[in-house]
């Protein structure tokens, strides 16, 4: 079940809060999310977050939607390939050849 955001948080832009967010300290949190959040949509992040959007997705479609685990495998890698990370070609090669397992261990699992 998906809950509404509270009127606090719509005040403050934010649309959802995520994992990676509550790991954060507090102290950084602030800054990253409330001093920076204009800017924070322009950062470009690196391939671990590009890989962990892929399978983040492609997992939802298929437990969520009920999609088929091969075409959301397919669809993963290719909205993978056209992320804007591209800070280390050694790291994109091999993360996108572990995209199928890692999905498959996600749905499976």
């Amino acid at each position: 079940m998906k809950r509404e955001i509270g009127k606090e948080w719509r005040d403050a832009d934010l649309t959802h809060l995520s994992v990676s967010q509550l790991n954060r300290t507090t102290a950084y949190w602030i800054y990253a999310y409330l001093y920076l959040r204009d800017d924070r949509k322009n950062i470009t992040v690196g391939e671990n977050a590009a890989v962990g959007t892929s399978v983040h997705n492609g997992t939802q479609a298929i437990v969520c939607h009920g999609l088929d685990i091969t075409d959301q495998i397919l669809a993963a890698q290719i909205a993978f390939d056209f992320h804007d990370a591209n800070q280390d070609q050694a790291k994109r090669e091999k993360y996108r050849d572990c995209i199928p397992d890692m999905i498959r261990n996600a749905v499976i699992y």
